[in-house]
């Protein structure tokens, strides 16, 4: 039953405009993902992407240098978030 929650807040969280366009996702930079469903918040550079997928390195603590890939049609793309320094 909570698989079919968890898809049913996917499906939800898809309809939701993104916070970052696709186009405008640069590589060598670092974006904050929030927390979703049952993931963590963290921090990603992104070191490629194409037209339909983006390649990252976890950038935050404890998780450095591991590396991870993103379509670009998946929940988590729709929150990238560029990390702002002050």
């Amino acid at each position: 039953m909570a698989k079919r929650a968890i898809q049913e807040l996917k499906e939800e969280l898809q309809k939701i405009k993104e916070i970052t366009p696709w186009s405008e996702i640069e590589v060598n930079h670092i974006y904050h993902i929030p927390p979703i469903i049952s993931l963590d918040r963290r921090e990603v550079m992104i070191v490629d992407k194409t037209d339909s997928e983006a390649k990252y390195i976890r950038v935050d603590s404890g998780e450095n240098s591991k590396e991870g890939k993103m379509h670009r049609t998946s929940v988590f793309a729709r929150f990238l978030i560029k990390k702002k320094s002050f």
